[in-house]
């Protein structure tokens, strides 16, 4: 796990500098979303190293500045698709996805390794009791969720998956005459 988040760490700071940052500099076009993504994933990235569980302040700050970058990323995304959307020019998603990813991944074990995030223990514990083959982790938060049968958890699963599918098949052209 810990080489997971190590290459998870370089991804967000390289993603961050080059990406975000640098991009701005060379298109010479200021924009504060991706200002703020690239800033906080770069401070996240390099914040987020084995001495952040010494302190519960660090701890939190890198946590912040993990969903201050995923904010500024949805912001930074909704501007483009508001204001850019060119035909046949998409925004990169297959790199601001796993950079997502990243950050939630290091917000996630930065929050796991503290002592003082107890309470989301205990959450992450209770769903991981409960019964059936299969688990359907923060699925189970859903209300009303819990009461379905595991076929039909998995069903809802498979269609929403299907649904996200069909979509993007029908945004990238795919049932155009």
């Amino acid at each position: 796990m810990d080489t997971l988040i190590l290459i998870c760490r370089f991804y967000v700071i390289f993603v961050a500098a080059s990406g975000f940052l640098f991009g701005q500099l060379f298109f010479a076009n200021f924009d504060w979303p991706a200002t703020i993504a690239g800033v906080f994933g770069l401070l996240s990235g390099v914040l987020s190293g084995n001495f952040v569980t010494n302190s519960r302040a660090r701890s939190y700050v890198v946590i912040l500045f993990c969903l201050a970058s995923v904010v500024g990323v949805a912001f930074d995304a909704y501007n483009y698709y508001a204001h850019l959307d060119i035909p046949g020019s998409y925004y990169a998603w297959f790199m601001i996805g796993p950079f997502c990813l990243c950050l939630l991944l290091i917000a996630w074990k930065v929050s796991v390794n503290k002592s003082s995030t107890k309470s989301l223990r205990r959450v992450f514990s209770s769903l991981r009791q409960t019964p059936g083959w299969f688990k359907f982790g923060m699925l189970e938060l859903i209300p009303g969720i819990r009461d379905l049968p595991n076929k039909s958890k998995t069903f809802l699963i498979i269609f929403a998956v299907i649904l996200v599918m069909l979509f993007n098949l029908y945004d990238a052209g795919f049932f155009a005459q």
